[in-house]
């Protein structure tokens, strides 16, 4: 991984150009490699309290194509730290089990089936437009994770405290209906 502090941000930005470098997250990497999760995890550069989360697990696990800033990061809350501050994170302090997050190289990322969770839960599945984005990447997360549909309605079942409970569940079923894993 190349960064500004090993060589000028002029010369990464040039060998980008030229085809020999990809900017992936602000850190230039040869074009032989491909961007796995592991790299995209390791372009986050997240301390080791931290867990991506949501739309930023989403994307270390490709399920979608560009990072979306705020960076959406968790902490566990019986970590009694104090979350890190600043306009580039979305911080949420969480009750997360151990099973619930994986460390993907250095990083710590919430499970495929907990993002799925989280974003079902905390998003909007009602707005116009993004129930079908929303939908797209469930069903990547599920891929990825090779979750069944019956599966994830288990999981989300088993949730504690989930608002409108009924609708999300719903939302789940639809959205993985194709999904025959």
């Amino acid at each position: 991984m190349l960064d500004e502090a090993t060589f000028p941000i002029a010369e990464l930005t040039a060998a980008a150009l030229d085809g020999e470098l990809m900017d992936l997250n602000g850190a230039f990497h040869s074009i032989a490699e491909f961007a796995d999760c592991e790299l995209r995890a390791e372009t986050l550069k997240l301390a080791p309290r931290i867990i991506a989360e949501r739309m930023t697990a989403a994307w270390v696990y490709g399920a979608i194509s560009s990072l979306r800033t705020p960076l959406e990061i968790c902490m566990d809350i019986s970590n009694r730290t104090r979350p890190p501050a600043g306009s580039e994170f979305h911080t949420r302090e969480v009750v997360i089990a151990p099973s619930e997050w994986i460390l993907i190289g250095m990083t710590q990322v919430t499970t495929p089936i907990r993002t799925i969770l989280d974003l079902v839960c905390t998003e909007s599945v009602s707005d116009s437009d993004s129930p079908a984005e929303l939908a797209e990447i469930i069903g990547r997360l599920a891929a990825f994770g090779k979750l069944s549909r019956e599966y994830c309605v288990e999981a989300l079942g088993a949730r504690f405290r989930v608002p409108d409970r009924t609708i999300r569940t719903q939302f789940i079923n639809s959205a993985l209906a194709d999904t025959a894993l």
